[in-house]
């Protein structure tokens, strides 16, 4: 992660966005300059503990995409759905 910051620190659409962004909400600047601090503070353990709160089986869901009957792919194959 820590060289993806400095990666796109090095680009100028970033350079663009952190000179704009605090003038639009006073809070991107702090975010900016603590980026670095707050990635280097993730520890194993408060990664382990955040994946725990957020990513449960009694919360998870999933979605299915389904094509229309007769919809046809590229390359000639039907894509509808056997048995449907």
């Amino acid at each position: 992660m820590l060289k993806g910051i400095q990666r796109s620190r090095s680009t100028n659409n970033w350079w663009q966005f952190s000179l704009v962004g605090p003038h639009r909400d006073p809070r991107v600047e702090r975010n900016i300059l603590d980026q670095r601090a707050a990635v280097e503070a993730i520890t194993p353990e408060s990664l382990q503990a955040t994946a725990r709160r957020y990513l449960r089986r009694d919360t998870a869901w999933r979605l299915v995409i389904v094509p229309e009957a007769g919809t046809v792919l590229h390359g000639g194959q039907d894509a509808t759905p056997r048995g449907g």
